[in-house]
């Protein structure tokens, strides 16, 4: 099924931030608020903030590698 909506913003903004910092030292509430989104909407569709760092790197291994 495809992500789309809030949880697809959730991924992306988490997947941005997570690119420039790193994944520990990105807080729920800095993802939330790039991503325009309810603190509570991280526990609704990923469980906890450990399910949102999943889902990140699982959509990683979706992405074809490109030589830059």
């Amino acid at each position: 099924l495809p992500i789309h909506g809030t949880k697809l913003r959730l991924i992306e903004a988490a997947e941005k931030l997570f690119a420039e910092k790193s994944t520990t030292s990105v807080s729920i509430r800095d993802i939330t608020r790039a991503a325009n989104a309810n603190v509570a909407a991280v526990n609704y569709h990923f469980g906890n903030r450990d399910g949102l760092v999943a889902a990140v790197l699982g959509r990683q291994g979706e992405k074809p590698v490109t030589a830059e």
